[in-house]
């Protein structure tokens, strides 16, 4: 793969928009590009680069930490990022990005599918994020972020208000929620939970819900229904056997926890 080097930049072509045109390389001894840039797939980035708002990245593009990027930059599909990277808002990135610790996005990001995320990260308000996205523990989000289905967090998550989760997402010990967060595709609103692991033919976790007018829904692998319809399909599927007893058990318990 070519290196290149900031002189090599000065002398690339542009489009009609007055963006540069990158060639796919090695960019790694360029600590700062100060023109608004279009990269190729694959190129390769040192730690604390900076690049200016707008610029576009390929895919599978590396990224060194500490690096610095403006508002409104796009990235292609399994780009990855070190630690302590830092975005503007209305940044847009593809399927399969991978983050470093401590990274913190801005306003409005956006993300595809199958990202994921390591401990400390920091995506701030109207962050939306696709399916089956992973976050470590200790992640902060700002208001009203979006979590498509199955996305999964590690435990002490800290999520502000407003905040939206679809179906079948999980969520470690110590998770911290603000006000007006729902659930389930938003058949849960403004709702709490309580959670009960390792119980069931499954050993699974089993999530059950109140809503802010103090119904109450269950979430068991697949299954998601009123707490009713739950116990009545539990003792029809689980009848006389120690799977029964536990979710009863534990439907007990969660009346207990999310009672008023």
């Amino acid at each position: 793969m070519k290196r290149y080097t900031k002189a090599d930049v000065e002398n690339f072509e542009r489009y009609e928009d007055g963006c540069l045109i990158c060639p796919t390389g090695d960019y790694s001894q360029i600590r700062k590009f100060d023109e608004r840039c279009v990269f190729g797939d694959g190129c390769i980035f040192g730690a604390a680069s900076n690049f200016e708002l707008s610029s576009r990245f390929g895919k599978y593009c590396v990224f060194g930490a500490n690096s610095d990027f403006g508002v409104k930059c796009r990235f292609g599909e399994q780009c990855s990022f070190g630690r302590l990277c830092n975005f503007g808002a209305w940044c847009d990135f593809d399927n399969g990005s991978a983050f470093g610790e401590s990274c913190s996005f801005g306003w409005g990001s956006s993300f595809g599918k199958y990202c994921s995320f390591a401990a400390y990260c920091r995506p701030v308000n109207l962050c939306a994020f696709g399916a089956q996205c992973i976050f470590g523990e200790g992640c902060r989000f700002g208001m009203e972020c979006h979590f498509d289905e199955q996305c999964s967090f590690g435990e002490s998550c800290v999520f502000n208000d407003g905040c939206s989760f679809d179906e079948q997402c999980s969520f470690g010990e110590c998770c911290i929620f603000g006000e007006r967060c729902s659930f389930e595709n938003l058949k849960v609103q403004n709702g709490v939970y309580f959670a009960c692991d390792r119980i069931g033919s499954e050993h699974r976790k089993a999530y059950f819900f109140r809503d802010d007018h103090g119904e109450m829904y269950v979430r068991a692998g697949c299954w998601f229904s009123s707490l009713d319809a739950f116990v009545e399909r539990v003792k029809k599927a689980h009848g006389g056997t120690k799977y029964e007893k536990e979710y009863l058990a534990a439907v007990e318990l969660a009346k207990i926890v999310l009672e008023g």
